[in-house]
């Protein structure tokens, strides 16, 4: 196949550095009709102006279109506005803003339902002309997703990216071959793509019933032991059930150290404000630590100054680390060998009697993506109200089925050589799952740029 070079002014806006000779090539906004930003409207009122509206919530980028089978949102709008924001077939849905996401904003999806609906703010709908097939201008805007053009179109704000629409619906080059090419290419990449995505779903349903296998070994581990012939006992706590007959029940409040050391909220926020540094000599641990399973990120730091005057915060190797907000439930044991630090306000901190419990056994009994027992028993602690937070008085009061620290290391040892087994399995499936996934992307690329050659 003959290739046409781009000029340069075009390669630099372009996901396309050469085209086949026999294609053209334009700037969006010779594409499309029009674009439009959305809006959110007013609250549900019941009556004929009432419209579902999607948001980037509801986007599936899977399926490259609206989720289904998920509660859509219902909105009222003025009747100017349902005229103007309606969607039509066909029409793509630009995520404009956005936060918080490990990806940037600037993913697209293809209205092709049959409800009517507008769509909300924090997006913008093109809407292209009848020369072209939506459908194959949104893969166009995939791959250039896909080798981060959008990154050239940003505006960023406090914590918010915003794609600088203007910008690049007015200057960003795509490939355009005749109508006939951009459908054949279309079925192409959606019966491809199709099956792509059923074989990622299949990887991720599999990987869920390894968590699923890894809770279940988890649970039974620390609720019946490892001898399946031992005589058992009523516990007397619904959530734990029957028990080995020389395990003991314990409230955690028996099973730490004595005195203001044994557990410990973090300093209120009030104690850092105005002193917290983006480098120092004593590291602040928070939430983050907990949730990536790793102590060596941190953003703030305090002085030795400081550090003087909340010296009792400092968390030791072997502390337990509890998160108190937003994922409650987590806790994990400090390292050896991390450099000095304090906890924050959102953390709590327990230091075990270790001749009583295990730091690693402890873990796994309380963690709630190991055994999820405890936290029912934390929300029913709680009455309910353990996901606006956690305190010490609540985890005191927890009630966890002990064995003597011989069988405590023994399920230790047990758990930490079957769980390697179950992650290491976890982690071929998401290897595969990311190799489908950049498979994806050039199967989309070479189609769209006329690399690969499709017919009908």
């Amino acid at each position: 196949m003959m290739f046409m070079e781009l000029n340069e002014r075009c390669k630099d806006l372009s996901l396309i550095k050469s085209i086949p000779s026999t294609w053209n090539f334009q700037p969006i906004k010779h594409l499309i009709i029009s674009h439009d930003g959305g809006a959110w409207g007013d609250e549900e009122n019941h009556d004929k102006n009432d419209c579902i509206c999607i948001r980037i919530a509801d986007f599936d980028y899977l399926k490259r279109t609206v989720k289904e089978n998920v509660e859509l949102t219902i909105r009222n709008y003025k009747s100017n506005q349902i005229e103007k924001l309606k969607l039509q077939d066909g029409d793509i849905i630009i995520e404009k803003s956005g936060g918080g996401d490990k990806l940037p904003v600037g993913r697209t999806i293809v209205f092709h339902q049959n409800y009517d609906a507008v769509f909300a703010n924090f997006s913008e709908r093109i809407r292209v002309k009848m020369d072209y097939n939506s459908d194959f201008v949104n893969y166009c805007l995939m791959a250039f997703y896909f080798i981060g053009g959008v990154y050239n179109f940003f505006n960023q704000t406090t914590g918010i990216q915003n794609l600088s629409t203007k910008m690049y619906l007015g200057d960003i080059y795509l490939p355009c071959p005749n109508r006939n090419i951009q459908n054949q290419i279309v079925s192409y990449l959606d019966a491809k793509c199709d099956a792509i995505d059923k074989a990622i779903t299949h990887k991720r349903s599999v990987i869920e019933k390894l968590k699923e296998y890894r809770t279940a070994v988890i649970t039974k581990a620390v609720t019946k032991g490892l001898n399946p012939d031992v005589k058992m006992k009523n516990s007397g706590i619904v959530w734990i059930g029957q028990i080995p007959i020389n395990w003991q029940i314990s409230k955690i409040k028996f099973l730490i150290e004595t005195g203001e050391n044994g557990m410990k909220i973090g300093p209120f926020g009030s104690a850092l404000k105005g002193v917290t540094l983006s480098k120092g000599p004593v590291k602040i641990y928070n939430q983050a630590n907990l949730i990536a399973e790793n102590f060596d990120i941190s953003k703030h730091y305090i002085s030795a100054e400081t550090y003087e005057k909340l010296k009792s915060y400092t968390i030791n190797a072997g502390d337990i680390l509890f998160s108190m907000m937003g994922t409650i439930g987590k806790c994990r044991i400090m390292p050896k060998g991390k450099p000095i630090g304090i906890m924050d306000s959102h953390l709590l901190k327990a230091r075990l009697n270790t001749n009583k419990v295990l730091p690693e056994f402890f873990v796994y009994v309380f963690d709630k993506d190991r055994n999820p027992a405890t936290l029912e028993q934390l929300i029913y602690s709680s009455q309910g109200s353990i996901m606006n937070g956690l305190n010490s008085s609540i985890v005191k009061t927890i009630k966890l089925a002990v064995p003597d620290i011989k069988e405590q290391q023994q399920i230790v040892d047990y758990l930490d050589a079957k769980c390697s087994k179950i992650d290491s399995a976890i982690q071929q499936q998401e290897q595969i799952i990311a190799k489908l996934e950049e498979y994806r992307k050039s199967v989309i690329y070479y189609a769209v740029t006329g690399k690969k050659e499709v017919s009908a």
